[in-house]
């Protein structure tokens, strides 16, 4: 549970790490939604790469009011960073998704669920 706006928000994170064996049951961690955060590996291009798929995902099985935010991860890899902050944001503009410059657990974790 997190507290936002002096309202208890109960928070559910899957973290799939975008592994196929999960495309099978991904449907049903859509259902009632209110929120997503789609999180790729900055020092890794192939996660940049499935997050078209994963957003694919969401038009086709969450309702148009859920709010997606886009997010990448690994901050402390900046010295191997490749992708780049322009390339992150590129989807974003073209589907209107909310882009977050990082994300580590804690603060920055509130950060994100506070902005979906």
């Amino acid at each position: 549970m997190v507290e936002i706006d002096g309202k208890e928000v109960k928070v559910q994170v899957w973290d799939t790490a975008g592994q196929e064996r999960f495309r099978a049951v991904t449907s049903a961690y859509y259902r009632g939604a209110v929120g997503a955060l789609v999180v790729y590996d900055i020092s890794r291009r192939t996660t940049f790469e499935n997050v078209k798929r994963w957003l694919d995902e969401l038009n086709t099985h969450c309702d148009t009011i859920v709010a997606r935010m886009l997010v990448w991860n690994k901050c402390d890899l900046e010295n191997i960073r490749l992708v780049s902050v322009a390339d992150g944001k590129k989807p974003c503009r073209r589907r209107r998704i909310i882009f977050h410059r990082e994300i580590c657990f804690g603060f920055y974790f509130y950060q994100c669920v506070q902005g979906i």
